[in-house]
């Protein structure tokens, strides 16, 4: 924190806020940033009003200077051009990078398990790599091998089982490990067969 930001938690305290300062809501990341830089070099005071919530208490908005708002309002317009093509740059960026990341997922598959059929290979890699999901394919935890290995092990499951069907009947954490336990078997052998090099029939699970 600013050490000349003053937090205001009851209205009452607002009254002793200078006659030149501004009311700023919060929520434009830049303009804040900004105002408070400003600030900052001018040795100038901000005020931060507060509110308390469930988890955190949060700024709602700031009090400062008129002239501080001024020149934060007008390097926002100028620079809004510069920083949509920093955002449009840094998009395609995570864009590419999120492509070559599935790439090398699918690479390792088939490195790993040549005998799962290449249509399978593409939906497994989409699937657990797939942003924001909390896939297996996503965590940091794990090596590359190790997450290829689990997401393959849950397209086995899910599609080469009845595991599906099975769970239909389950209703507490004991049962869910249970159904896991069950088609685990079956599991280890379809693997084993990818690994191998055979395919597997996705309707019945047997070698092709």
């Amino acid at each position: 924190m600013y050490e000349k930001e003053i937090k205001l938690w009851d209205s009452s305290q607002e009254k002793k806020i200078p006659t030149n300062y501004e009311f700023v809501s919060s929520g434009n990341r830049y303009l804040t940033t900004t105002m408070k830089k400003l600030c900052r070099d001018q040795g100038t005071c901000i005020y931060s009003r507060m509110k308390k919530g469930p988890k955190f208490n949060f700024a709602t908005g700031y009090f400062v200077p008129r002239d501080v708002v001024v020149e934060a309002e007008t390097r926002r317009v100028e620079s809004a051009a510069r920083r949509e093509k920093q955002r449009m740059k840094a998009a395609v960026y995570r864009v590419r990078r999120e492509a070559k990341y599935v790439k090398e997922f699918r690479e390792v598959i088939v490195k790993q398990f040549p005998g799962l059929p290449k249509s399978e290979v593409e939906s497994v890699a989409d699937r657990a790599c797939e942003v924001g999901s909390e896939r297996v394919g996503r965590t940091k935890q794990l090596s590359l091998d190790e997450k290829v290995r689990l997401a393959v092990a849950a397209h086995a499951r899910h599609e080469h089982t009845n595991y599906e069907e099975l769970l239909d009947d389950t209703w507490t954490d004991e049962e869910y490990r249970e159904v896991r336990s069950r088609v685990a078997p079956e599991v280890d052998s379809i693997l084993e067969t990818w690994r191998s090099g055979k395919h597997v029939s996705i309707d019945n699970g047997k070698e092709e």
